[in-house]
């Protein structure tokens, strides 16, 4: 059996939907004018689709593997990955990347100030008061730089920003690498990323240093390649960017609570939604700890749990962890249990069932007709009862068998005369039984008159109704005089047969 675990919470949606990420292009794989000629040595960014260079400095560049074209007298494809004239580096994702130059003053090349942004408009506005995660990540340039930055950021505004005069973009970004958190990596990629709350109606994203070349902090890197050259005197610091993202975020949410029958197939993790850049993990609290993976990073899981079981999931998204837990509850089977097979005294009770109730349960007893999960029954013969237990999952059942004992043979005595007048003593004629009266098995009794006629018979003992009153069988009074009675039983006890004859006198 199957079980979808949010069929009322996420019903319809199947398994979950990623979000999506709100930066066109964002792995800088869709390109055209790709490669340039050997004439122009320059792949601006505005050949990624959908990005743009915000200021009049010639980069940044875009790089891909699709680049094969040696340019003499470099004996390498100028804008290749991993080989290009800015350094070496695989793409984090993909084929491609561009780059921005963060830093460059003292030489006659770079000047002071000298910046470069990457910008683009986002797929949809962002809303208001909602919080997004912005990531892309970053790699430091071997072969140009030769001092590294902390200073790497983005600015979100509503409309494109630009600087064609001073190329330094002078604003403040609201998410950014640390400061004094230098990115000296030339052969990892580092992660930046932050959260940013949006005011609403922010279309653009720009990534880059706002700093001027006072306010940004450098550190030496020694080793840089050889196309640039004088360090210290001359300040270069650049960096490959690659897989920029922005999406809604959110703390981890691992579903609502539930309960299901042991040996049911649950999907743990149908309809959360798949989340671009973010990593999740599913680990077991308490219960079955067999039931997953340790740490499994699996988002969407089948599982069989045996057991009540709560599940951890840890979500990491934007350098942030959150948790949440998940209980499957595996509620306890109940088994019927109608009670051990027993035997009684005839006339004596017995109490059937033989467990606390549970208030989740129906009960229904067989042949006594009862919801109640303990019974005290009377059998007058050997009897077997059945119980039926459905609980929350399944529907058990359970026999107990009462046998009855006639624990002793009946004392009986005999009246030889009654006085059916009315006035309310001695009115009927019946057996007397001191003792012993369920033991007395088929039974019966015929009177008869003088002439042999039968006036009265009857096939109980004990009962008033089936006295006789002095009326014949038609209801007509019987004279005074002697009868004669005949009585035949058995004894329960010893399985005997009786039988019993004289007169009796009827007076009024």
């Amino acid at each position: 059996m199957y079980i979808s675990l949010f069929p009322l919470l996420f019903g319809g949606l199947g398994r979950g939907i990623a979000q999506n990420n709100l930066v066109p292009n964002w792995s800088f794989e869709n390109i055209q004018n790709f490669p340039p000629p050997c004439s122009s040595g320059y792949a601006p960014i505005s050949d990624a689709t959908g990005w743009v260079n915000p200021t009049n400095v010639d980069g940044p560049c875009i790089f891909n593997e699709v680049d094969t074209v040696i340019c003499l007298p470099l004996p390498y494809p100028e804008f290749a990955v991993p080989s290009n004239i800015e350094g070496w580096q695989y793409a984090k994702t993909g084929k491609g990347y561009t780059n921005i130059q963060t830093l460059g003053f003292g030489n006659s090349i770079s000047g002071s100030n000298v910046r470069e942004y990457i910008q683009t408009q986002l797929i949809d506005s962002l809303q208001k008061n909602k919080t997004y995660c912005l990531s892309f990540f970053v790699s430091l340039e071997d072969s140009t730089s030769n001092y590294a930055t902390s200073r790497i950021g983005c600015y979100f505004s509503p409309n494109a920003v630009s600087n064609y005069t001073q190329d330094l973009i002078s604003v403040t970004p609201q998410v950014e690498n640390p400061y004094h958190n230098f990115i000296t990596s030339k052969t990892n990629w580092t992660a930046i990323q932050g959260t940013y709350t949006a005011n609403g109606g922010e279309n653009y994203i720009t990534i880059g240093n706002f700093y001027n070349d006072v306010n940004t902090d450098t550190v030496f890197v020694p080793g840089m390649g050889s196309f640039w050259c004088c360090a210290p005197n001359n300040y270069l610091s650049a960096y490959y960017v690659d897989d920029v993202s922005l999406v809604e975020y959110s703390n981890a949410y691992a579903g609502n609570d539930t309960t299901v029958c042991k040996g049911s197939t649950i999907l743990l993790g149908n309809g959360i939604s798949q989340i671009f850049g973010a990593n999740f993990t599913w680990s077991v609290l308490n219960g079955d700890s067999n039931s997953i993976m340790p740490n499994d990073t699996i988002l969407d899981n089948f599982i069989q749990p045996q057991k009540t079981t709560t599940y951890v999931l840890k979500k990491q998204q934007c350098g942030i962890f959150s948790y949440d837990t998940l209980t499957i509850h595996i509620p306890i089977s109940i088994i019927a249990k109608a009670g051990n097979d027993t035997t009684i005294c005839i006339g004596d009770s017995a109490l059937i069932g033989t467990y606390n109730a549970c208030n989740w349960c129906s009960y229904n007893w067989q042949p006594v007709q009862s919801q109640n999960p303990k019974v005290l029954v009377y059998p007058h013969a050997n009897t077997t009862y059945v119980l039926s237990v459905k609980d929350s999952c399944f529907t058990t059942y359970s026999n107990v068998t009462i046998d009855i004992d006639y624990c002793q043979s009946p004392i009986i005595s005999v009246p030889n005369i009654f006085s059916p007048n009315g006035d309310g003593i001695n009115d009927t004629w019946e057996l007397i039984v001191s003792s012993g009266e369920l033991s007395i098995l088929n039974y019966k009794c015929t009177i008869y008159d003088r002439w042999g006629t039968k006036v009265f018979n009857t096939d109980n003992v004990g009962m008033v109704s089936d006295a006789w009153d002095g009326h014949t069988t038609a209801g007509i009074f019987c004279s005074e005089g002697a009868y004669y009675y005949v009585i035949s039983y058995m004894d329960g006890k010893t399985n005997g047969q009786k039988n019993l004859k004289g007169f009796l006198e009827l007076v009024r």
